[in-house]
């Protein structure tokens, strides 16, 4: 587990000083690496231990992957090819500003 994380930081050039949303774009590619819950834990370790990343970081770079399953599920609005993405608009269209809970559960 801890040469996978060692081989993509050397391949990629991780380091701490990078930003989240550049750390980000690195996530799926480890969470194709690192197939299951003790391989992703142990790369969050290695991340922080031997990298000296944050925990935020190390929590950037392998999510929970159970996050990751459930969001990919939402299908964006327009049905382009961002499938797996969260579009907000298409939450936030479901509930009209100002309705009442009691009628949002009746409609349900």
């Amino acid at each position: 587990m801890s040469a996978i994380v060692t081989t993509y930081v050397a391949e990629h050039k991780l380091n701490k000083d990078m930003s989240n949303e550049e750390l980000s774009q690195h996530a799926l590619a480890l969470l194709e690496l690192l197939t299951d819950k003790l391989k992703r834990d142990k790369g969050r370790q290695h991340f922080q231990k031997e990298y000296n990343f944050s925990k935020e970081q190390a929590f950037v770079l392998i999510p929970d992957q159970r996050i990751c399953r459930s969001r990919s599920r939402v299908i964006p609005k327009e049905g382009g090819d961002e499938a797996g993405k969260v579009n907000i608009c298409q939450v936030s269209d479901i509930i009209p500003d100002g309705e009442p809970i009691g009628s949002i559960v009746q409609r349900i």
